[in-house]
């Protein structure tokens, strides 16, 4: 061996055995840690982009991609079709017995008193799975009909299968049960079915909403404060959203409250105070914070106005809510009065639970 070469493998062996070694292997193994965990991180992250981006009807969480009710009424046609040809051979070998021999009852018995029954039992077994086969071929037909959406109608529906929106009802109710439709309702009468249950909360707080305006009067002012606090908690951003929504139950209470129970001088102050001041002028400020967040470049005074809307609202629902509170506090009071003399007389006459102890 050359000196130079034994030299060169004197000082790769040093390195072998030195501390720098072990750096570049904390630093590989740091490397190879960071990218394998930004590897996982990346599929998760697609995962979650897929179920996100997934077609509701193809989201297994909602929907049953594949009952195995079908296959199941197919396998049970198939031996019931059997078992009815066996039952029938052998009863058509009994009658012709009979026939051919002393007439001998037994041989009806056997043929009316067991193998007829059988034969009917299987016939109607075989129909009712048909029937099973026919309502799960409709079963896909009416997933199409809900399209990239998690509503569809009945009437869609019965065009999609080609059958009556009646039976569309019953299906649907039998796909609920089963739990191939796992989130599934009905509404509006049985003519809407809504997939999921984040739709059906949506669709709640919308009837909820249209119910209480329905009740007003399209010319009064109540009306057009409703509208538009139903407008801004559609278009604002969070927080003047939930701020807008908690505002308009605020007034719904205030407004029904007011309609409902008996009106005193006070109750009737506050409510007007509430309805001709406080509430517009509060309204105004929603309009103002619109207008900003409408706004394509917002100014730095615009950015701190903002702010300071959202802060305001904030104590002014908080404000809103004891003016209710205190508008009403002697119906809590009445209900509580109420409550307590029942309670007393239904002691008194001994049928109050505690008597019993």
């Amino acid at each position: 061996m050359k000196r130079d070469d034994y030299s060169e493998n004197n000082e790769f062996q040093k390195f072998l055995n030195s501390e720098d070694l072990d750096k570049l292997k904390n630093v590989f193994s740091k490397v190879a840690k960071l990218s394998i965990e930004g590897i996982n991180n990346l599929v998760e992250s697609q995962n979650k982009n897929k179920e996100t981006d997934i077609i509701p009807v193809k989201n297994k969480r909602l929907v049953d991609q594949n009952p195995g009710e079908e296959k199941s009424s197919k396998v049970s046609i198939f031996i019931l079709k059997v078992l009815r040809g066996v039952h029938v051979v052998i009863a058509a070998i009994l009658l012709l017995g009979f026939l051919l021999t002393e007439k001998d009852m037994g041989y009806i018995k056997a043929i009316f008193g067991y193998f007829v029954p059988v034969v009917l039992l299987t016939s109607w077994r075989i129909k009712k799975n048909k029937e099973d086969i026919n309502m799960m071929r409709r079963y896909r037909k009416y997933l199409t009909a809900f399209k990239d959406s998690t509503v569809a109608t009945v009437k869609d529906m019965a065009l999609m299968a080609s059958t009556t929106e009646s039976t569309v009802v019953e299906d649907i109710r039998k796909f609920i049960d089963r739990e191939y439709l796992k989130e599934a309702r009905l509404i509006e009468k049985d003519s809407i079915v809504v997939l999921d249950d984040v739709t059906f909360a949506e669709y709640k707080k919308y009837y909820a909403e249209n119910d209480f305006k329905n009740t007003l009067d399209d010319s009064t002012e109540e009306a057009e404060y409703t509208a538009k606090l139903i407008h801004f908690k559609k278009t604002l951003p969070e927080p003047a959203k939930s701020y807008a929504e908690d505002l308009l139950q605020i007034f719904e209470k205030f407004y029904t409250n007011i309609k409902n129970t008996e009106q005193t001088d006070s109750k009737t102050k506050n409510y007007e105070k509430f309805k001709n001041y406080y509430l517009p002028e509060t309204i105004k400020l929603f309009s103002e914070y619109e207008k900003i967040c409408n706004s394509d470049v917002q100014l730095e005074d615009e950015r701190i106005l903002k702010v300071e809307i959202e802060e305001a609202l904030s104590e002014i629902l908080a404000s809103f809510r004891n003016l209710l509170e205190r508008t009403f506090e002697t119906n809590y009071m009445d209900i509580k009065s109420d409550i307590s003399v029942l309670k007393s007389m239904l002691k008194n006459e001994g049928y109050m639970e505690e008597d019993f102890k």
